[in-house]
Protein backbone atom coordinates (compact mmCIF):
# COMPACT_ATOMS: atom_id res chain seq x y z
CA UNK A 1 0.00 0.00 0.00
CA UNK A 2 1.35 3.42 -1.12
CA UNK A 3 1.59 5.74 2.26
CA UNK A 4 -0.39 8.97 0.07
CA UNK A 5 -2.52 9.25 -2.72
CA UNK A 6 -0.30 11.74 -4.66
CA UNK A 7 3.44 12.84 -4.41
CA UNK A 8 3.53 16.29 -6.19
CA UNK A 9 7.31 17.08 -7.32
CA UNK A 10 8.23 21.00 -8.42
CA UNK A 11 8.59 24.16 -7.44
CA UNK A 12 7.87 25.51 -4.46
CA UNK A 13 8.25 30.18 -3.24
CA UNK A 14 7.25 32.57 -1.20
CA UNK A 15 5.02 35.38 -3.25
CA UNK A 16 4.73 39.31 -2.24
CA UNK A 17 1.34 40.43 -3.72
CA UNK A 18 0.39 43.83 -4.10
CA UNK A 19 -3.07 45.03 -5.61
CA UNK A 20 -2.33 48.12 -7.33
CA UNK A 21 -4.92 50.27 -9.08
CA UNK A 22 -2.96 49.90 -12.35
CA UNK A 23 0.14 48.45 -13.32
CA UNK A 24 3.06 51.25 -13.39
CA UNK A 25 4.70 52.51 -16.26
CA UNK A 26 8.56 52.40 -16.62
CA UNK A 27 10.06 54.96 -13.51
CA UNK A 28 6.43 54.70 -12.18
CA UNK A 29 5.56 54.67 -8.31
CA UNK A 30 2.26 53.31 -7.60
CA UNK A 31 0.68 52.86 -4.39
CA UNK A 32 -0.48 49.43 -3.64
CA UNK A 33 -4.03 49.23 -2.27
CA UNK A 34 -2.99 45.92 0.14
CA UNK A 35 0.50 44.15 -0.03
CA UNK A 36 -0.07 40.32 1.16
CA UNK A 37 2.44 37.48 1.64
CA UNK A 38 2.04 34.14 0.02
CA UNK A 39 3.63 31.04 -1.29
CA UNK A 40 3.86 29.32 -4.55
CA UNK A 41 5.23 26.95 -7.36
CA UNK A 42 2.29 24.64 -9.22
CA UNK A 43 3.20 21.32 -8.24
CA UNK A 44 2.94 22.85 -4.38
CA UNK A 45 -0.10 24.73 -4.80
CA UNK A 46 -2.33 21.67 -6.55
CA UNK A 47 -0.68 20.10 -3.38
CA UNK A 48 -2.64 22.09 -0.86
CA UNK A 49 -5.96 21.91 -3.70
CA UNK A 50 -5.46 18.17 -3.12
CA UNK A 51 -5.31 18.31 1.06
CA UNK A 52 -8.24 21.20 1.04
CA UNK A 53 -10.46 18.70 -1.21
CA UNK A 54 -9.58 15.49 0.95
CA UNK A 55 -7.05 13.85 0.21
CA UNK A 56 -3.16 12.49 1.11
CA UNK A 57 -0.58 14.25 -0.39
CA UNK A 58 3.12 14.74 -0.23
CA UNK A 59 5.24 17.50 -1.69
CA UNK A 60 8.99 16.93 -2.80
CA UNK A 61 10.69 19.99 -3.40
CA UNK A 62 14.02 22.00 -2.37
CA UNK A 63 14.21 25.26 -0.11
CA UNK A 64 16.98 27.46 1.03
CA UNK A 65 18.12 27.03 4.59
CA UNK A 66 16.40 30.45 5.24
CA UNK A 67 13.12 32.09 6.82
CA UNK A 68 11.72 31.50 3.41
CA UNK A 69 12.39 28.02 3.14
CA UNK A 70 11.05 27.71 6.77
CA UNK A 71 7.58 29.43 5.92
CA UNK A 72 7.38 27.11 3.04
CA UNK A 73 7.55 24.05 4.75
CA UNK A 74 4.93 25.61 8.21
CA UNK A 75 2.59 26.75 4.99
CA UNK A 76 2.37 23.28 3.58
CA UNK A 77 2.68 21.38 7.16
CA UNK A 78 -0.48 23.78 7.82
CA UNK A 79 -2.53 22.29 5.20
CA UNK A 80 -1.63 19.09 6.02
CA UNK A 81 0.75 18.15 3.27
CA UNK A 82 3.29 16.04 3.90
CA UNK A 83 6.86 17.60 3.75
CA UNK A 84 9.04 14.49 4.86
CA UNK A 85 11.02 14.79 1.37
CA UNK A 86 11.67 19.23 1.19
CA UNK A 87 15.29 18.87 1.46
CA UNK A 88 16.83 21.80 2.75
CA UNK A 89 20.04 23.35 0.66
CA UNK A 90 22.35 26.11 2.09
CA UNK A 91 24.04 27.05 -0.62
CA UNK A 92 20.76 28.01 -2.90
CA UNK A 93 18.32 30.39 -1.12
CA UNK A 94 14.47 29.93 -1.23
CA UNK A 95 12.80 30.44 -4.54
CA UNK A 96 10.97 34.29 -4.39
CA UNK A 97 8.53 36.26 -6.57
CA UNK A 98 7.15 39.50 -6.35
CA UNK A 99 3.36 39.90 -8.06
CA UNK A 100 1.31 42.73 -9.35
CA UNK A 101 -2.28 42.30 -9.75
CA UNK A 102 -3.93 45.03 -11.64
CA UNK A 103 -7.48 45.45 -9.32
CA UNK A 104 -9.13 46.57 -13.07
CA UNK A 105 -8.35 44.38 -15.54
CA UNK A 106 -6.89 41.48 -12.78
CA UNK A 107 -3.95 41.10 -15.27
CA UNK A 108 -0.52 40.66 -13.35
CA UNK A 109 3.29 40.82 -13.78
CA UNK A 110 5.21 38.43 -12.04
CA UNK A 111 8.90 38.70 -11.32
CA UNK A 112 10.57 35.36 -10.40
CA UNK A 113 14.18 34.04 -9.15
CA UNK A 114 15.19 31.22 -10.66
CA UNK A 115 14.56 27.32 -9.57
CA UNK A 116 18.39 26.57 -9.15
CA UNK A 117 18.48 23.82 -6.67
CA UNK A 118 16.31 20.57 -7.88
CA UNK A 119 14.62 18.33 -6.26
CA UNK A 120 16.00 15.22 -5.53
CA UNK A 121 15.29 11.54 -3.81
CA UNK A 122 12.27 11.39 -5.27
CA UNK A 123 10.11 8.31 -3.34
CA UNK A 124 8.11 6.96 -6.65
CA UNK A 125 7.24 4.12 -4.08
CA UNK A 126 5.34 6.99 -2.08
CA UNK A 127 2.00 7.34 -3.87
CA UNK A 128 0.38 5.86 -7.14
CA UNK A 129 0.26 9.34 -9.21
CA UNK A 130 3.63 11.92 -9.13
CA UNK A 131 1.97 14.88 -10.33
CA UNK A 132 5.14 17.44 -11.39
CA UNK A 133 5.45 21.02 -12.76
CA UNK A 134 8.22 22.83 -14.77
CA UNK A 135 11.06 21.94 -11.73
CA UNK A 136 10.12 18.84 -11.03
CA UNK A 137 9.70 17.01 -14.18
CA UNK A 138 13.23 16.78 -14.98
CA UNK A 139 14.13 14.56 -11.68
CA UNK A 140 11.30 12.77 -11.48
CA UNK A 141 11.25 11.74 -15.34
CA UNK A 142 15.01 10.57 -14.33
CA UNK A 143 13.86 8.69 -11.66
CA UNK A 144 10.93 7.12 -13.44
CA UNK A 145 12.94 6.02 -16.04
CA UNK A 146 14.86 4.00 -13.54
CA UNK A 147 11.64 1.81 -12.71
CA UNK A 148 11.36 0.64 -16.29
CA UNK A 149 7.38 1.65 -16.50
CA UNK A 150 6.98 -0.42 -13.15
CA UNK A 151 6.21 2.97 -11.29
CA UNK A 152 3.90 5.32 -10.50
CA UNK A 153 1.18 6.96 -13.22
CA UNK A 154 2.93 10.51 -14.03
CA UNK A 155 0.57 13.63 -14.33
CA UNK A 156 2.27 16.59 -15.88
CA UNK A 157 1.57 20.15 -15.56
CA UNK A 158 2.42 21.25 -19.09
CA UNK A 159 1.61 25.02 -18.38
CA UNK A 160 5.56 26.08 -18.17
CA UNK A 161 7.66 25.18 -20.61
CA UNK A 162 9.35 21.97 -20.15
CA UNK A 163 12.89 20.75 -21.31
CA UNK A 164 13.27 17.87 -23.24
CA UNK A 165 9.32 17.00 -22.96
CA UNK A 166 8.57 13.24 -23.75
CA UNK A 167 5.32 12.25 -23.61
CA UNK A 168 5.62 8.17 -24.18
CA UNK A 169 5.38 7.51 -19.73
CA UNK A 170 2.33 10.57 -19.53
CA UNK A 171 -0.96 9.40 -18.16
CA UNK A 172 -2.06 13.04 -17.62
CA UNK A 173 -0.78 15.94 -19.69
CA UNK A 174 -2.39 19.01 -18.51
CA UNK A 175 -1.27 22.52 -20.44
CA UNK A 176 -2.89 25.66 -21.21
CA UNK A 177 -4.60 25.83 -24.87
CA UNK A 178 -1.54 28.22 -25.61
CA UNK A 179 1.08 26.02 -24.42
CA UNK A 180 0.08 23.51 -26.61
CA UNK A 181 -0.62 25.04 -29.39
CA UNK A 182 3.46 26.66 -28.63
CA UNK A 183 4.18 23.16 -28.95
CA UNK A 184 3.22 21.92 -31.68
CA UNK A 185 2.80 24.79 -34.03
CA UNK A 186 -0.99 23.41 -34.70
CA UNK A 187 -4.64 24.37 -34.21
CA UNK A 188 -5.81 22.96 -30.48
CA UNK A 189 -7.63 20.08 -31.15
CA UNK A 190 -5.03 18.84 -34.07
CA UNK A 191 -2.66 20.07 -31.18
CA UNK A 192 -4.51 17.65 -28.61
CA UNK A 193 -4.37 14.88 -31.35
CA UNK A 194 -0.28 15.13 -31.93
CA UNK A 195 0.23 14.70 -28.13
CA UNK A 196 -1.70 11.65 -27.79
CA UNK A 197 -0.15 10.44 -30.48
CA UNK A 198 3.03 11.30 -28.81
CA UNK A 199 2.09 9.15 -25.52
CA UNK A 200 -0.08 11.21 -23.77
CA UNK A 201 -3.29 8.72 -22.33
CA UNK A 202 -5.35 11.99 -21.22
CA UNK A 203 -4.67 15.56 -22.60
CA UNK A 204 -6.59 18.20 -20.76
CA UNK A 205 -6.58 21.61 -21.86
CA UNK A 206 -7.17 24.75 -19.98
CA UNK A 207 -8.47 27.90 -21.79
CA UNK A 208 -8.78 30.45 -19.05
CA UNK A 209 -12.75 32.24 -19.25
CA UNK A 210 -13.18 29.44 -21.78
CA UNK A 211 -13.37 26.63 -19.66
CA UNK A 212 -11.22 23.33 -20.53
CA UNK A 213 -11.30 19.71 -22.54
CA UNK A 214 -10.72 16.17 -21.71
CA UNK A 215 -9.26 14.08 -24.56
CA UNK A 216 -8.77 10.33 -24.19
CA UNK A 217 -8.54 7.55 -26.57
CA UNK A 218 -12.48 7.43 -26.22
CA UNK A 219 -14.17 10.62 -25.28
CA UNK A 220 -13.40 13.92 -26.07
CA UNK A 221 -15.24 16.36 -22.88
CA UNK A 222 -15.63 19.99 -22.83
CA UNK A 223 -16.72 22.01 -19.47
CA UNK A 224 -17.39 25.80 -19.64
CA UNK A 225 -15.39 27.73 -16.84
CA UNK A 226 -17.08 29.19 -13.83
CA UNK A 227 -17.90 32.68 -13.55
CA UNK A 228 -17.07 34.50 -10.29
CA UNK A 229 -15.67 38.04 -9.54
CA UNK A 230 -12.15 37.71 -9.50
CA UNK A 231 -9.63 39.62 -7.26
CA UNK A 232 -6.69 37.65 -8.59
CA UNK A 233 -5.97 34.51 -10.75
CA UNK A 234 -3.05 34.01 -9.40
CA UNK A 235 -2.68 30.00 -9.46
CA UNK A 236 -5.94 29.45 -10.85
CA UNK A 237 -4.07 26.75 -13.35
CA UNK A 238 -2.70 24.76 -10.36
CA UNK A 239 -5.65 24.64 -8.12
CA UNK A 240 -7.27 23.08 -11.38
CA UNK A 241 -4.64 20.84 -11.29
CA UNK A 242 -5.25 19.62 -7.64
CA UNK A 243 -8.87 19.52 -7.92
CA UNK A 244 -8.55 17.51 -11.00
CA UNK A 245 -6.46 14.84 -9.60
CA UNK A 246 -9.10 15.26 -6.45
CA UNK A 247 -11.71 14.51 -8.88
CA UNK A 248 -10.30 11.48 -10.59
CA UNK A 249 -9.15 9.95 -7.05
CA UNK A 250 -12.89 10.40 -5.92
CA UNK A 251 -14.31 7.88 -8.88
CA UNK A 252 -15.39 11.34 -11.30
CA UNK A 253 -16.12 10.97 -14.72
CA UNK A 254 -14.25 13.29 -17.16
CA UNK A 255 -17.05 15.62 -17.34
CA UNK A 256 -17.81 15.97 -13.60
CA UNK A 257 -13.99 15.84 -12.84
CA UNK A 258 -13.58 18.94 -15.25
CA UNK A 259 -16.47 20.85 -13.36
CA UNK A 260 -15.16 20.29 -10.36
CA UNK A 261 -11.68 21.25 -11.36
CA UNK A 262 -13.28 24.43 -13.16
CA UNK A 263 -15.21 25.50 -10.22
CA UNK A 264 -12.18 24.54 -7.35
CA UNK A 265 -9.89 27.11 -9.45
CA UNK A 266 -12.86 29.77 -10.06
CA UNK A 267 -13.31 30.02 -6.36
CA UNK A 268 -9.90 30.69 -5.45
CA UNK A 269 -9.89 33.32 -7.71
CA UNK A 270 -11.40 35.16 -4.86
CA UNK A 271 -8.35 35.59 -3.03
CA UNK A 272 -5.73 38.01 -3.82
CA UNK A 273 -2.57 35.30 -3.39
CA UNK A 274 -3.26 31.58 -5.00
CA UNK A 275 -4.18 29.84 -2.20
CA UNK A 276 -6.16 31.16 0.73
CA UNK A 277 -9.77 30.71 -1.38
CA UNK A 278 -9.21 27.25 -1.78
CA UNK A 279 -12.54 25.70 -0.93
CA UNK A 280 -12.94 22.72 0.92
CA UNK A 281 -14.97 19.29 -0.45
CA UNK A 282 -17.86 20.24 1.18
CA UNK A 283 -17.98 24.17 -0.02
CA UNK A 284 -16.97 23.02 -3.69
CA UNK A 285 -20.15 20.83 -3.51
CA UNK A 286 -22.46 23.81 -2.66
CA UNK A 287 -20.88 26.07 -4.51
CA UNK A 288 -21.58 23.62 -7.96
CA UNK A 289 -24.77 23.05 -7.13
CA UNK A 290 -26.07 26.59 -6.55
CA UNK A 291 -23.78 27.86 -9.74
CA UNK A 292 -23.70 25.15 -12.73
CA UNK A 293 -22.76 26.32 -15.67
CA UNK A 294 -24.65 23.52 -17.72
CA UNK A 295 -22.39 23.39 -20.46
CA UNK A 296 -20.39 20.42 -21.18
CA UNK A 297 -20.50 18.55 -24.22
CA UNK A 298 -19.29 15.29 -24.69
CA UNK A 299 -18.45 13.59 -28.07
CA UNK A 300 -16.20 10.52 -29.15
CA UNK A 301 -12.40 11.55 -29.79
CA UNK A 302 -12.19 12.48 -33.40
CA UNK A 303 -10.37 9.58 -35.24
CA UNK A 304 -9.93 11.74 -38.15
CA UNK A 305 -7.39 14.43 -36.77
CA UNK A 306 -5.46 12.14 -35.19
CA UNK A 307 -1.84 12.45 -37.40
Amino acid sequence: MSEYEVLCVGAVNVDTIALVSRLPDVDERTVAESFVTGQGGPAATAAVALARLGHSVAMCASVGADREGDLIIEGLEREGVAVDWIRRDADVPTARSIVLVDEQTRSRAIVTSAYRSRPRDIPLGTAPIVHVDQAGYGPASEALRAHRGRGPRLSIDGGNPLDSLDLGAAWLYAPTAAALRDRYGDDTQRAIARARADGAQIVVTTDGSRGATWTDAATSVSAAAYRVEVVSSLGAGDVFHGALLAGILDGRGPAAALEWANACAALSCLGLDGRSAIPTSSELDDFIRANRPGAVSIRPTDKETTP
